[in-house]
């Protein structure tokens, strides 16, 4: 997808000063000792557009200037709406991952759940079992556009999203 290069062969692997593996995989210069597994020696490394592209962010003003153009291209709008409709109707099927889901989103706001959210959960999830399709949506639709508007909690998560490559 014009991401990453993949290079094959420890000749290939040794001309590249800047090279990024596979998560999970050794590139040659990992290995413990220099004993050879077989196979052939693979790693990857990012395109020259990437590249410059990570180098553009890092500028004072990159992170303003791409949240704006998100916003404005309505990408921003139509990934919140996705990610809250599946979760909606996930939260809609079963409560338990009603559970699984918001103590994910509080591990990532660093909280924790008591008691109370959790009886709230129970709550939560017949309340959604009264919402059809249609209004599941446009509910979705009425969240996203109230946390775009919310420039930190939107930063928070979906812009490093992007531009963790």
């Amino acid at each position: 997808m014009g991401i990453h290069i993949h290079l094959e062969g420890k000749e290939e692997i040794k001309l590249q000063e800047h090279k990024t593996h596979s998560p999970g995989k050794r590139g040659s210069s990992d290995k413990v000792d220099d004993e050879d597994h077989g196979g052939w020696q693979s790693a990857y490394k990012a395109t020259e557009e990437v590249e410059k592209l990570k180098k553009a962010m890092e500028k004072p003003g990159a992170i303003d200037f791409l949240y704006g153009k998100i916003i404005r291209s309505h990408l921003a709008h139509k990934l919140a709406k996705f990610k809250i409709l599946a979760f909606l109707h996930a939260a809609k099927i079963d409560e338990t991952a009603l559970h699984k889901m918001m103590g994910i989103g509080a591990s990532l706001m660093q909280d924790d759940i008591k008691e109370q959210d959790t009886a709230n959960f129970k709550l939560i999830h017949q309340g959604l079992q009264l919402f059809d399709d249609n209004q599941l949506e446009q509910y979705a639709d009425n969240l996203a556009k109230s946390l775009i508007e919310d420039r930190g909690y939107y930063a928070l998560l979906y812009i490093p999203g992007f531009l963790k490559l």
